[in-house]
């Protein structure tokens, strides 16, 4: 067998040429390294990695490769702040549903809202354990705040008898004055129908339709 490269005569047997040691057949090649290898190889298998990948050889996966790779999971995520048996985190709007009767020992539906309360100062809050056996609490904060059925109040109680804007709560100075906004059914404090704006002190106990709020201070 003549060798291509530098005509030397070799044995018909013969892979490389025993002159120049290049390829005698057409189903091996030669690498820009000088390494001859199986034609049917997509890169060199004599050369690193790194230097097929110079070469823009690209180099077969081998076992553990695909151990290390990163996969990118496109189904939907398991967990998050929607996630269902997840409650979304706290903050200071809370709302109060109409009673469904839940599950003994389950907390009601609650559906929050973001409140932005930047340079507000706490004041106290407004606890209820007529929704649910536990215990739940409004905060309170320096300012005027909201009752009612409404999106927009910033405590919304949606539940039967509760107007859209059923009552206005302030707190200044340490002060606390509530005052019915025209409901359909009345504010009550301390058992009596307000019609005008009252002061409110620790512990009194504010009635709107079935929901009992009491007032606790910082």
């Amino acid at each position: 067998m003549k060798c291509p490269a530098c005509n030397a005569i070799n044995p018909d047997h013969a892979t490389f040429c025993k002159s120049c040691g290049k390829a005698l057949r057409s189903n091996l090649r030669t690498c820009p390294n000088g390494h001859d290898y199986d034609a049917s190889l997509p890169f060199c298998p004599h050369c690193p990695p790194s230097r097929n990948a110079n070469l823009g050889m690209q180099p077969t996966a081998s076992i553990g490769d695909e151990a290390e790779k990163t996969r990118l999971d496109t189904a939907d995520p398991k967990l998050g702040p929607n996630a269902p048996g997840l409650q979304a985190p706290l903050n200071d709007k809370t709302v109060i549903l109409g009673r469904s009767e839940p599950a003994p020992g389950a907390a009601p539906s609650l559906e929050e809202k973001p409140r932005p309360q930047a340079n507000r100062m706490l004041t106290g809050w407004l606890v209820t354990f007529d929704v649910y056996p536990m215990g739940l609490d409004f905060k309170l904060y320096q300012g005027r705040h909201t009752i009612g059925a409404a999106p927009g109040c910033d405590i919304q109680l949606k539940i039967p008898g509760v107007s859209a804007e059923h009552a206005i709560l302030l707190c200044r100075n340490g002060k606390f004055i509530i005052e019915d906004n025209l409901s359909s059914n009345g504010t009550f404090v301390n058992g009596e129908m307000i019609d005008d704006k009252v002061y409110l002190n620790e512990n009194d106990v504010i009635r709107i339709a079935t929901i009992d709020l009491k007032l606790k201070t910082v």
